[in-house]
């Protein structure tokens, strides 16, 4: 899928960080080309917009099928402007950077998996996807990094109610905290019992993915409600690099299980507060 990406013509950001996203055209994406307003252009655009100059970046909706990615000021005004109908931000101290590139190749990794035939996740979240797409995505990612010198990060969960409660209600609760608490481009999977993947899009640092792995911790250690009734939970977590050029999902997976094993379980009486 080839998709053209449209600015402001008078949006100088935009325009940089349009042509690091198209790059050589390995991310499938092509122009840049101009707009008046992102309201009008075609399904499967990518518009890129900035804060000050596009008043269409902080409130009109795109049309469905348009990928809209906003250059902000800073990641509080990002986090908002995702919360708002923005699928990724851009800090702009950044737009001359690799994370431009980054997003491309995010956007270019969902669009492969969904024309590849998989499954939906379990929860109707456009990054939860179904445990066969995930080791896909995996071993695309693994690729994609390791051409590019980056590095992915692999965080699997554990997560173990205090009662029995049947395994689909558990991964409907805990997919949905995942998608609520992860960036839009990182990726979320159910791989069945009380075992749970993300995966990490690139653009982190090892001490930001590490923040990002407690915050996953916090939110799937909250008890869950089932049938009217608030069940704690206890879990733990595990997180692995990739980027070598070993790619093989399994042995990713493994790496990352073996973390898990290592790690400490959060207590039920921790979890014991108010059902989010």
């Amino acid at each position: 899928m080839i998709r053209s990406v449209y600015i402001s013509g008078a949006d100088l950001a935009a325009q940089l960080a349009a042509q690091r996203m198209i790059g050589t055209g390995e991310a499938g994406l092509r122009g840049p080309e101009t707009c008046e307003s992102w309201t009008e252009v075609p399904p499967g655009a990518v518009v890129v917009g900035s804060l000050a100059q596009d008043s269409d970046c902080d409130a009109a909706p795109c049309r469905d099928g348009v990928t809209k990615v906003v250059i902000v000021p800073n990641h509080a005004q990002g986090l908002k402007a995702v919360s708002r109908g923005a699928d990724h931000y851009i800090v702009a101290a950044d737009v001359d950077s690799p994370v431009p590139e980054t997003i491309a190749l995010q956007i270019r990794r969902a669009d492969r998996a969904r024309s590849s035939g998989f499954g939906n996740g379990v929860v109707e979240e456009e990054n939860c996807v179904d445990a066969s797409a995930f080791r896909w995505l995996i071993a695309y990612t693994g690729s994609v990094v390791h051409r590019h010198g980056q590095i992915g990060y692999m965080i699997l969960l554990r997560v173990e109610p205090d009662s029995p409660i049947p395994s689909e209600a558990l991964a409907e609760a805990i997919c949905l905290r995942l998608c609520k608490t992860l960036r839009a481009a990182d990726i979320v999977t159910w791989l069945g019992r009380n075992w749970f993947g993300t995966l990490v899009a690139t653009g982190l640092t090892l001490e930001g993915a590490q923040v990002l792995a407690s915050r996953l911790r916090e939110s799937c250690g909250q008890p869950i409600e089932y049938e009217g009734r608030p069940v704690a939970v206890r879990c733990n977590i595990g997180m692995t690099t990739f980027g070598g050029s070993e790619i093989d999902p399994d042995l990713i997976l493994d790496r990352a299980a073996s973390a898990v094993d290592q790690s400490t379980w959060s207590n039920f009486s921790d979890s014991m507060q108010e059902v989010p």
